[in-house]
């Protein structure tokens, strides 16, 4: 039995939610989407399949197409046509791409209050760097997996600044200024917390298992459930303000990974720079 094979996903994800959310319905997947991914996991089909079913949307057909041209993807030459970009990255990336358009794009880019959604792509798109450089030196088989989950893991918080809009604003400003853990604040006023919501939300929308693990234990361990890979829980730590010397996330990975703070820098200068390329196409 694999990792996951304990995991079983609720019966009604989008009723919880509502719920939880005071009636909040969680908008679906493009249809199209939903068909590209399940081609990605049917062994029996082929990439060419695949490249088809995107073609049939402009839309998607050009987002894929600048993704994987970015800095995220490091192909050595430039990508014109998406059958050459599904069989350049093959289905793990391919996937990643996929959900990661998927999601920037039923999330939303609208403003929500007290949030700058260009800016919490930005922290998003780097943590999903600095994820995808600790999963080398850490984990290299799950890399992208570790991209993915750090770019997505906070997914839950722009719903929850519209869903709770008379709350949260309070709740982001109390985290900005004191560096309480944003979960911890989120269960003491409002009874849960966005890994929770992000979890009922990656499974609703049919995310793999270990993505929707990730989401949901990216902050702590969650009863029954095996921890995220440690690459995605010490990215947790990173937020949208500047990581400085003594920050958590620095001291963490002096503490667990024996880095030096020069070598920390650098690695979030590097994920800073491609950062900024890769978020602006999420917005």
């Amino acid at each position: 039995m694999g990792l996951f094979g304990l995991f079983k996903r609720r019966d009604d994800p989008r009723k919880e939610l509502r719920a939880l959310l005071a009636g909040y319905e969680l908008p679906s997947f493009p249809g199209l989407v939903m068909e590209a991914l399940s081609l990605l996991r049917d062994p029996d089909s082929s990439m060419t399949d695949v490249a088809r079913r995107l073609e049939a949307d402009p839309g998607i057909h050009v987002k894929v197409l600048q993704m994987v041209n970015s800095a995220a993807f490091a192909l050595s030459n430039k990508v014109t046509n998406v059958h050459r970009a599904v069989t350049l990255l093959g289905r793990s990336r391919l996937e990643t791409l996929i959900l990661t358009h998927a999601v920037s794009k039923t999330v939303g880019k609208d403003a929500a209050p007290a949030i700058d959604m260009k800016q919490f792509w930005f922290a998003s798109a780097r943590r999903a760097f600095v994820a995808r450089s600790l999963a080398t030196r850490l984990h290299p088989a799950t890399r992208m997996e570790a991209f993915t989950a750090g770019l997505l893991q906070d997914m839950a918080v722009p719903v929850l600044a519209r869903v709770r809009s008379e709350h949260y604003p309070s709740i982001l400003d109390e985290w900005r200024a004191d560096g309480v853990g944003l979960d911890r604040l989120e269960r003491d006023r409002l009874g849960y917390d966005h890994p929770a919501v992000g979890m009922l939300m990656a499974e609703e929308w049919g995310l793999p298992d270990g993505l929707v693990v990730a989401i949901a234990g990216h902050h702590r361990d969650q009863e029954g459930l095996p921890p995220p890979e440690p690459s995605v829980r010490l990215v947790s730590l990173l937020t949208d303000q500047e990581i400085t010397e003594g920050s958590r996330f620095v001291e963490r990975c002096q503490e667990e990974l024996s880095l030096t703070s020069e070598a920390i820098q650098r690695l979030i200068r590097e994920a800073t720079t491609e950062a900024a390329e890769f978020s602006q196409l999420l917005t």
